[in-house]
């Protein structure tokens, strides 16, 4: 079986020739919403509230993903 084509997207995604898209995410510091001093003196439940906040949106990329018709997870090796 021949390599995949790979491109780079202009927004750091690396896409396949089947259109599958691998994201890249990272936390760029200097555009923190949450300072190392805020994070610590957040209370129980504000850190319960961020960590919800980032499983939704995490689950409504995967949403997102798998409502495609193209969509293969066991090869995307996504799950």
């Amino acid at each position: 079986m021949a390599p995949n084509k790979i491109n780079f997207t202009p927004n750091g995604n690396i896409d396949d020739e089947f259109g599958a898209v691998e994201r890249r995410y990272r936390l760029r510091c200097e555009r923190a919403v949450i300072d190392a001093d805020q994070a610590a003196s957040a209370a129980p439940e504000d850190h319960r509230r961020i960590f919800a906040a980032a499983m939704a949106t995490l689950l409504a990329e995967f949403n997102t993903y798998r409502d495609r018709e193209n969509a293969y997870p066991a090869v995307d090796l996504v799950g």
